[in-house]
């Protein structure tokens, strides 16, 4: 996903100009790429989240992901689902999962010849790219704008700067109490 959005980005890539999108699967990344048909187009929300040419999708389409595009509507998005029919699989044993988990590697073709392939590095939330609390806190309000029970932006920002101090905190279950 992170290679796919990298790509796009850099590149300025609009979707119209994609033609193909090949992901390089070893043997882990294959388990959430076949059969490639339904992942494509994951029938549940469920498979959507274990689905990597939908993620993959989802990651050009918006330049981005969030936890609003894990929604029926999502599921059926025209533009996602065009992109996720673009990608194929390249079978690539250096990919296969040994002792560390393997990057993500993928390509994409553009309609006017232009080719790129790259890694996934410094993916957010990784060891070597941590989330800041801007980055946590930009998270956590997303969650909450689609909580079953709204949340309010002052008991938001009550919590976010709980999290911030947790460490300081005498009680930590008070951070509990203010989103209850």
């Amino acid at each position: 996903m992170k290679a796919a959005l990298d790509i796009v980005v850099e590149n300025n890539l609009d979707l119209a100009n994609i033609k193909d999108i090949r992901l390089h699967a070893g043997d882990y990344h294959d388990l959430m790429c076949q059969p490639l048909a339904e992942r494509r187009a994951p029938a549940t929300l469920a498979d959507a989240k274990f689905s990597l040419p939908f993620l993959v999708a989802i990651a050009v389409v918006r330049r981005g992901m969030n936890i609003s595009d894990f929604t029926e509507a999502g599921l059926h998005d025209d533009a996602v689902l065009s992109t996720a029919r673009k990608i194929s699989l390249v079978s690539d044993a250096s990919l296969d999962w040994k002792l560390d988990l393997p990057l993500g590697r993928v390509e994409i073709h553009a309609q006017d010849g232009r080719s790129w392939t790259k890694e996934g590095h410094n993916v957010p939330g990784n060891a070597d790219n941590p989330m800041d609390w801007r980055d946590m806190s930009a998270k956590f309000r997303a969650c909450a704008s689609v909580a079953a029970n709204p949340v309010s932006d002052k008991i938001i920002a009550s919590v976010i700067g709980l999290a911030e101090n947790l460490e300081s905190l005498p009680d930590a279950t008070v951070l509990l109490r203010d989103l209850s």
